[in-house]
């Protein structure tokens, strides 16, 4: 087997689009926006719909900063009590503003405004697929694009990455988009390609920073060296400059919410509330100003326990645990055939190729300094593509050297990705199920509500032992004297009373979510 691995990758030379032959809706728009819609009604189907409730905390943070900016804000006056509206990811006092910066938030907008705040991570998974098509296409044919995208979308356990709130649906296309906007500029050295590099840069950066870093950093050293043969430095002055402004975003909202531009809402909110939770190594000891309530404080034990080990001793084996879990999702269970084509697939890989591999090996590097559980391979979701594109090119750099035919290349490629797809229908299914049962609770507990006669209501949730703290039932919302609803913590009556007297207008209930009990609380007296 080895030999005939050998013999195969003996004379194999880096792939070049080779589509003399193929129909012209393969070369054309049709293909990446039939796999942008395939994409998005399977994401769609997976999450359940336009409107899926938030299952994780930093879900229905970026929720809520989307309808504050939906109603023109950036912040809200912070609740009454605030202790009964603590929200993991969220300021309560002294405004009410989530952790993050803006750029996802602003994406989510045109759902939001639309009623259907799932609309667009699913578009943003839709575009990812579309780009894939087309940056696979342009670098080496039809054929490895449409196995790129079946590959993708078939990884193991990462489509519940795509369908939810989390910010990594946007910097993923960020990243695809400026490769494109930079194989574009490097052909023709047109300046709108590499303003447009640097719009998605920013937009990246003022989303998620250290991922936009892994992606500047590599892509800059290729705009300097062709700007320095070239003399094009007028034109990096333009895109530095139009980076620049979306950078301002951030002082922006720091000054909007807080009032003073050099103070960030994520490091007010850790100081608040998880002084620990900081890029570095050990358990910063330091006291926090608030106190988290008591399910999610036992949620966050584990992250405690990850920061005490986090140590530059360990980093080997937590650089290991990480790429295990990554390789996992590409290799798994039927996947391990595709192990020789990955290897193949870095022989004959294309120069912008290797420009990927090089991002994705950055973007795993610069979060080694965070402690963070290693199954939790969400922070690596924009890095995803990139072994997708290196196995097609490994599986169609095989074709080519035994069929010698582009027409036998073209459908045995198209063999390998309905394959996959077929192979990965239970986990796609299992991904589903999933979803929908992790937001069953949620949807039954909104349900019951939408069901009870009062006009406006306050309801008290009171979380059973072993409830899990990585999910919520108490969310902010942007105008809590606007909304029928409103949750909060319940702390005992004697709190519960005094965020009851700040809402006098509202019939107060009480949720058990063990026993699932909701009932009418007595009136004040």
């Amino acid at each position: 087997m080895l030999a005939a691995l050998l013999f195969m990758v003996v004379g194999l030379k880096r792939l070049t689009p080779r589509d003399s032959g193929a129909p012209l809706w393969l070369l054309g728009p049709a293909l990446p926006v039939l796999a942008a819609v395939f994409t998005m009604v399977l994401t769609a189907w997976i999450w359940g719909g336009l409107s899926a409730v938030p299952i994780w905390h930093d879900e229905a943070a970026y929720l809520l900063q989307a309808e504050l900016l939906a109603i023109g804000r950036l912040a809200a006056p912070p609740p009454p009590v605030v202790e009964a509206f603590t929200q993991a990811a969220v300021l309560v006092t002294p405004v009410l503003a989530p952790k993050m910066l803006p750029g996802h938030a602003i994406v989510l907008l045109p759902g939001v405004w639309l009623g259907m705040p799932g609309l667009m991570p699913v578009v943003l998974a839709g575009g990812t697929a579309a780009m894939i098509i087309v940056l696979a296409r342009r670098l080496a044919g039809v054929s490895v694009a449409v196995l790129s995208v079946a590959l993708w979308i078939s990884q193991a356990g990462q489509q519940r990455w795509r369908a939810s709130y989390l910010s990594e649906s946007t910097t993923a296309l960020c990243w695809l988009v400026g490769w494109w906007c930079l194989l574009r500029w490097r052909d023709d050295q047109r300046p709108r390609w590499l303003l447009g590099m640097a719009t998605v840069t920013g937009l990246a950066a003022v989303t998620r920073p250290l991922t936009a870093l892994a992606f500047a950093i590599p892509a800059g050293v290729v705009v300097l060296r062709y700007c320095w043969i070239d003399r094009g430095w007028r034109q990096l002055g333009y895109a530095l400059a139009a980076g620049t402004a979306i950078l301002t975003l951030v002082p922006l909202q720091n000054l909007t919410v807080l009032g003073d531009w050099r103070a960030s809402p994520l490091a007010l909110y850790t100081r608040q509330y998880m002084p620990f939770d900081r890029l570095g190594f050990g358990l910063d000891q330091t006291r926090a100003e608030l106190a988290l309530t008591p399910e999610l404080d036992t949620a966050f034990n584990s992250l405690r326990e990850r920061h005490m080990e986090h140590m530059p001793a360990a980093l080997p084996g937590v650089f290991l645990d990480r790429f295990r879990v990554l390789t996992r999702s590409v290799f798994s269970s039927w996947r391990a055939v595709f192990i020789p084509a990955a290897a193949i697939g870095l022989v004959v890989l294309p120069p912008a190729g290797w420009l990927a591999v090089v991002t994705a090996a950055g973007l795993l590097l610069l979060y080694l300094p965070y402690a963070h559980e290693a199954h939790w391979s969400v922070y690596y979701t924009e890095a995803m593509p990139i072994p997708a594109m290196v196995v097609a090119m490994g599986v169609v750099a095989v074709l080519h050297r035994v069929g010698r035919c582009e027409r036998s290349t073209r459908w045995g490629a198209l063999g390998f990705a309905a394959v996959s797809l077929g192979m990965a229908a239970p986990e796609l299914e299992w991904s589903g199920l999933f979803k929908r049962a992790a937001q069953e609770p949620l949807l039954s507990f909104q349900s019951r509500l939408a069901d009870l006669p009062a006009r406006k209501m306050i309801v008290f949730v009171r979380y059973s032992d072993g409830f899990d703290g990585h999910h919520s039932f108490v969310h902010n919302v942007a105008d809590p004297f606007g909304a029928r609803v409103l949750t909060a913590h319940d702390l005992g009556k004697q709190v519960n009373d005094q965020v009851r007297a700040a809402f006098p207008d509202r019939v107060a209930y009480l949720f058990d979510t063990g026993s699932e009990r909701l009932e009418e609380l007595e009136a004040v007296k």
